[in-house]
């Protein structure tokens, strides 16, 4: 039998604040704790999770950004003046359609969130995304998979949108094959759960025991097949209940200020990224937020400190983050708020990531950065 292999297996969404009092693997893991995220959402964790950088080092700092020259939708600032938006019955379908034909038409690898932004502005943004950042790497610098690559290994790898029964399905009859040795399982559904279900501790429960019962057979399976097994389990980030909802669109608004003439705004579900073109706007818009109590402007020791400052402000030259637990609604990527959302301060606790090995570390990570040096390690025990 081959000496060992190494299995990493992402739950997206499944905070360290839903386990740390469950019995979740708790015979099979011998190491288990909180990791610190960065700010954004899953389009920022994952590759900080695959390359051990932060955002502002991968070109990965959120999914839309301000680029009326480039932009995905670029075609439909020609009927940008219809009243579309304004028909709640086709204003849904309306935008997975532009989505997807445009996705389309793009060629674009990478991972395709559907937005809501409306039919006016929607030629105003370009989605950063455009590869896979498994398959085909990050805008900036290599992942864990670009250096297996390189070193020769093979490895098992999926990932959304296959289904996570699927997924696991597929890994344990490679493990019975031994057909790898380093194996990578990115499992989504957890994330829709919380967003959905995070205030109902019943259904997480039911949950956490279906990923309790696949993952132990999974590891069972690999313990038959292998004389070592390593298995790590981990997620991108947490998932904080929603306290209340803002609509921050509409109190901009009322500054009456032009799009785009003065300024173009991004608003996601956890913060508003702001574009000016004219002081006055950069000023009344300031002045606004700043009175707000329901969240604050990023500083730039802020934004430094997170990783997340781009100098060129590709993505904001401003950025109001909502306090933890408040979600702007309607926002650009949904007109209805969930029940629990991700994307808030780093340093809330509900936002923490989680991390579990069934092998103790010499450093146990405290990051998210932290796994990908884990990773590397394991290639380079496999490559002896």
């Amino acid at each position: 039998m081959d000496n060992i292999a190494a299995i990493f297996i992402l739950i997206d969404g499944l905070g360290w604040e839903y386990v740390k009092d469950r019995a979740f693997l708790e015979d099979i893991t011998v190491l288990k704790g909180p990791c610190r995220t960065v700010l954004g959402y899953s389009s920022s964790a994952i590759p900080t999770i695959l390359s051990g950088k932060y955002p502002s080092e991968t070109g990965h700092g959120n999914y839309y950004y301000y680029s009326p020259e480039t932009s995905l939708w670029k075609w439909t600032k020609w009927f940008s003046w219809l009243p579309l938006d304004r028909i709640p019955k086709i204003r849904g379908w309306m935008a997975r359609y532009l989505s997807e034909k445009s996705w389309q038409w793009s060629g674009y690898t990478g991972y395709f969130q559907h937005c809501a932004i409306p039919l006016k502005y929607r030629w105003l943004f370009d989605y950063n995304e455009k590869k896979s950042v498994f398959n085909d790497g990050l805008i900036n610098g290599e992942t864990i998979f670009s250096q297996l690559r390189k070193m020769g290994i093979r490895f098992f790898l999926r990932t959304f949108p296959a289904p996570d029964r699927e997924i696991l399905a597929a890994a344990t009859e490679s493990i019975k094959q031994r057909n790898c040795r380093f194996y990578f399982l990115y499992l989504s559904e957890m994330d829709g759960v919380l967003h959905e279900f995070c205030k109902e501790p019943h259904v997480i429960d039911e949950k956490l025991m279906w990923y309790d019962q696949q993952i132990r057979r999974l590891f069972e399976t690999s313990c038959r097949s292998f004389d070592q097994v390593h298995l790590y389990v981990f997620s991108d980030h947490g998932m904080t209940p929603v306290i209340a909802t803002f609509d921050l669109i509409r109190e901009v608004g009322k500054l009456r200020l032009k799009i785009p003439g003065d300024y173009v705004a991004f608003y996601d579900s956890t913060m508003a990224r702001f574009w000016f073109f004219k002081e006055e706007a950069r000023q009344k818009i300031t002045d606004l937020l700043t009175k707000l109590d329901v969240g604050h402007i990023l500083s730039k020791d802020e934004l430094t400190r997170w990783g997340v400052y781009f100098p060129d402000g590709k993505f904001g030259h401003m950025v109001f983050l909502m306090n933890p637990g408040y979600v702007i609604c309607p926002s650009y990527i949904s007109n209805s708020a969930p029940n629990g959302m991700h994307g808030f301060t780093p340093e809330d606790k509900w936002s923490d990531a989680m991390f579990m090995s069934s092998i103790r570390l010499e450093n146990q990570p405290r990051s998210i950065l932290d796994f990908y040096s884990i990773m590397l390690q394991e290639a380079h025990h496999i490559a002896k």
